[in-house]
């Protein structure tokens, strides 16, 4: 991972597989920001790896999933 370009430690971070069908799937977890910055990093999810990028600093606040698999535990 690295953090406006610069190398930092690689994190772990658990996901939840919320929505799915044949074409993708959406997916949630905590990330907790070293600080307000560009994070680029990689995704892999049972072997595929994807580029990630997302800016602290352009997001704004979001709400927890709502619906059939929310606070739902041992999907």
């Amino acid at each position: 991972m690295q953090t406006d370009g610069d190398r930092t430690k690689c994190l772990c971070v658990p996901l939840k597989l919320v929505q799915g069908d044949a074409s993708g799937g959406l997916y949630a977890g905590l990330f907790f920001p070293f600080r307000p910055a560009r994070y680029d990093g990689k995704l892999v999810i049972r072997g595929d790896i994807q580029d990630i990028t997302f800016d602290v600093n352009k997001m704004v606040a979001g709400s927890a999933p709502t619906g059939e698999h929310a606070g739902r535990r041992g999907d």
